[in-house]
């Protein structure tokens, strides 16, 4: 009579290892995406957000705010930080970053909000249409542009 062996044999342990790689490799570049998804709406919601930001602190305070402004006056929530968007105003070659509280000088005001972290521009713009890429002041970041209107 043969004795009977407990445990698995090498070449079903093998098979049971293939199969978990060809089950990892099919997922890692799904949840690798799913990530790149998440992270490139965070962005554009925080584009968003900056824009009702400045929006709302210029038609009540008459100026146009620097980033630190509105996380300071909690006009912002969550964790937008300043080192992550810039605020600009004009256009093309002529946009100037804004760094302390301006003044709106003429009847409207064209506002740039950049963001400038490591989210590619074209992953933020499938995630929200209203989002754009500019070549000034950086190239292939995502944006969002508004104009301010002076009304007082």
């Amino acid at each position: 009579m043969r004795k009977r062996r407990e445990g698995f044999t090498l070449v079903e342990l093998l098979i049971v290892m293939a199969v978990i790689a060809a089950l990892m490799g099919a997922l890692v570049p799904v949840a690798l995406n799913a990530i790149n998804h998440a992270n490139a709406t965070r962005v554009a919601e925080n584009l968003r957000a900056i824009q009702s930001a400045v929006q709302n602190y210029a038609y009540s305070e008459h100026k146009i705010p620097s980033l630190s402004t509105l996380i300071d006056d909690n006009y912002l929530t969550g964790h937008i930080t300043s080192s992550d968007y810039d605020i600009y105003w004009g256009t093309g070659s002529n946009a100037t970053e804004i760094t302390s509280d301006t003044d709106i000088s003429g009847a409207s005001m064209t506002i740039a909000i950049v963001y400038k972290g490591s989210v590619a521009g074209a992953l933020i713009n499938k995630a929200w249409s209203e989002a754009t890429t500019v070549d000034v002041p950086d190239s292939g970041k995502a944006m969002v542009t508004t104009v301010i209107a002076k009304y007082w």
